[in-house]
């Protein structure tokens, strides 16, 4: 399967459970490029990295990830439900924080880098469905 580039047409919600910042909308320099077996999408330095949300255990909150597409097709936003991803599975690292399951078991999620700088998130695996298309 061909990759798609989706510049600022794919929408990536990385969700902290708090009362303050239960949805966080992320809006600056966005690039992800789905294939049939893996994904990966990158938001550059957001004003919503400016203060990190603690995503480990030590952290107490929940957080998720839902990706989805603008389908040109049905004029609609098509998405996989929100996957809860395993706290056990964060790290503190140098500038922010890391997750890693190589399996993807959790929506596909197999990496992430989260830092004031930005966003990576590597999908594939077992939990990983790429979003259809034609998108716009």
């Amino acid at each position: 399967m061909r990759a798609r580039p989706l510049l600022g047409i794919a929408v990536l919600v990385l969700v902290a459970a708090s009362p303050a910042a239960a949805l966080t909308v992320l809006t600056t320099a966005k690039h992800a490029v789905f294939r049939a077996e893996s994904g990966l999408v990158r938001v550059g330095r957001d004003r919503a990295f400016a203060t990190l949300i603690d995503p480990t255990c030590a952290g107490a909150l929940e957080s998720s990830v839902q990706v989805g597409a603008y389908l040109q097709s049905t004029a609609r936003l098509a998405s996989e439900p929100a996957a809860t991803l395993p706290c056990e599975r964060w790290r503190r690292a140098r500038g922010g924080f890391v997750y890693q399951d190589d399996e993807g078991t959790a929506g596909g999620v197999r990496r992430i880098v989260y830092t004031r700088d930005g966003l990576v998130v590597k999908l594939g695996g077992a939990g990983y469905s790429a979003p259809g298309g034609p998108v716009g």
